[in-house]
């Protein structure tokens, strides 16, 4: 990934010295901070650990599994960073210092700029800081912070500005990313080198594929594989099911996925839109296993994602790998990969519509 066997050989990192320090700041869900993660501690040159959000660390998640299979200790969970709740951050900041010094970190990574790029603020000077961003959180939410009035705005905005150019590197996905990042820096001077870092699919367990429970199982798939956040605009698609053709909305199933979502209020939004529906079968499925995603790309007729805010999506990349046809939205998506997929040029139902390939 950001560093490659050639790059050791030629760096004056020596062997017999004592392995890296890294600790990052992750989701230990997400496959694309595994990912990142598993990069290097799979190498004797690094040891690993990582502290995530309270909301990543369900009383679910089976950590001496994640610790025996991706050698990565899971240090525990950790309050966001608030610049109005003091009472929050003062025990973050010797939560967090006590970590650094009892296992002697070197690097300090985090995963996601929002909010997790805060950290960075009450990080010690002594150690590397690097910051990976994926889309939406540059893109997106800490621009809208930039744009906001009000004196809570204004405090937000000075503090991602601050926390931005405490980083040594930061790695992102995209040019939009890359552009978006230099905007939050104010294009000031600093120190911070920026690292475009495309991120691809695993060719490795791409035929790991697990079966899928679909009622009724024989009808063909159109698929939607964004999860269920109110960025991925998955309202629009259903509107766009409405409008097919009665002959389409009987032949096909249309899947959405991650009923469990921590966001149960979009969850219960999309439901409802669900239960309207005039096409004889649309399914809302939990979060699925990545074998089982690759079972729905390889299956379906058709991959359709709505976002209004994205990176550069593994999703789409991996419909594109199984050769499933793709539709994508009129964003600013990396053009080296996306440049002759279809999109649909409007925010409106009926311009998705009429990209349809369907027939």
């Amino acid at each position: 990934m950001a560093i490659t066997t050639r790059d050791r050989q030629h760096s004056n990192f020596r062997m017999d010295t004592k392995p890296i320090s890294v600790l990052y700041l992750a989701d230990p869900n997400s496959i694309h901070d595994i990912k990142w993660m598993s990069y290097f501690s799979c190498s004797k040159n690094y040891q690993c650990y990582v502290v995530s959000r309270k909301k990543h660390l369900s009383e679910l998640f089976q950590q001496d599994k994640f610790e025996n299979d991706y050698n990565i200790k899971i240090l525990g969970s950790i309050d966001d960073f608030s610049v109005s709740r003091l009472w929050v951050t003062i025990p973050l900041y010797f939560k967090l210092r006590r970590f650094i010094k009892k296992y002697g970190i070197d690097v300090m990574h985090i995963m996601y700029a929002e909010p997790n790029a805060l950290v960075s603020l009450i990080t010690p000077n002594n150690i590397k800081k690097i910051l990976t961003t994926r889309g939406s959180d540059v893109l997106l939410t800490i621009p809208g912070f930039l744009k906001g009035k009000g004196l809570l705005n204004r405090v937000v905005t000075s503090a991602y500005r601050a926390a931005f150019l405490r980083f040594n590197h930061i790695t992102c996905t995209s040019d939009s990313q890359i552009t978006s990042v230099q905007n939050i820096l104010c294009r000031q001077s600093h120190n911070t080198t920026i690292h475009l870092i495309r991120t691809g699919i695993d060719l490795s367990v791409v035929n790991k594929r697990l079966p899928v429970d679909l009622n009724p199982a024989d009808k063909k798939i159109i698929f939607f594989p964004r999860n269920m956040r109110s960025v991925y605009n998955h309202e629009l698609a259903l509107e766009a099911i409405e409008l097919l053709p009665d002959k389409i909305k009987k032949t096909y199933q249309y899947v959405f996925l991650n009923s469990d979502s921590a966001d149960k209020i979009y969850v219960e939004k999309i439901r409802d839109l669900i239960s309207k529906s005039s096409a004889d079968s649309v399914i809302l499925l939990p979060t699925l296993s990545q074998g089982q995603l690759f079972t729905l790309y390889d299956r379906s007729e058709l991959v359709v994602i709505t976002a209004t805010s994205d990176g550069s999506p593994v999703s789409a990349m991996e419909a594109m790998f199984f050769k499933t046809p793709l539709i994508i939205p009129p964003l600013e998506y990396d053009a080296h990969i996306f440049g002759r997929v279809t999109r649909f040029p409007e925010w409106k139902a009926q311009s998705l519509y009429n990209q349809r390939t369907c027939q």
